[in-house]
């Protein structure tokens, strides 16, 4: 049985005054957005972790910054999973809406920005980590 929630995005619209915006626009919207905040890893909770269980006094004697190889964990966790998720959000977004409702180069744009978003979002969460030690 497949259930159809256009109607809620049409309720939620008509609370913010966005009616004469596209459903395909919308979901388009949606698949780019989430497409950001479900590729960041939780690198926060690997700190705070390591930090709690004491873990953490292995890694600093080490010649390597703890919070450089972390970041570099974060990263690589980070493009796999904007590389997996974007191409099943996009494809399946693609597949929904019969297809890109821009130009092939403002999709790129939209990949580069949505990539430098991820990667200041890992920043910040990489911060929220180290709060952890105050």
């Amino acid at each position: 049985m497949f259930i159809d929630f256009s109607h809620i995005w049409k309720v939620a619209a008509a609370r913010v005054d966005a009616l004469h915006l596209d459903a395909n626009l919308l979901l388009w919207y949606i698949a780019l957005n989430e497409w950001i905040l479900i590729a960041v890893p939780d690198i926060q909770m690997d700190i705070e972790y390591e930090l709690k269980t004491g873990q953490l006094a292995y890694f600093l004697p080490r010649p390597i910054s703890y919070l450089g190889s972390k970041f570099v964990e974060g990263l690589g966790a980070l493009l796999l999973n904007m590389l997996v998720l974007g191409a099943t959000g996009f494809a399946f977004t693609y597949f929904w809406t019969g297809g890109w409702p821009y130009s092939s180069f403002d999709f790129f744009i939209f990949i580069f920005l949505g990539s430098l978003g991820g990667l200041l979002s890992l920043v910040f969460t990489m911060l929220v980590g180290v709060s952890a030690f105050l």
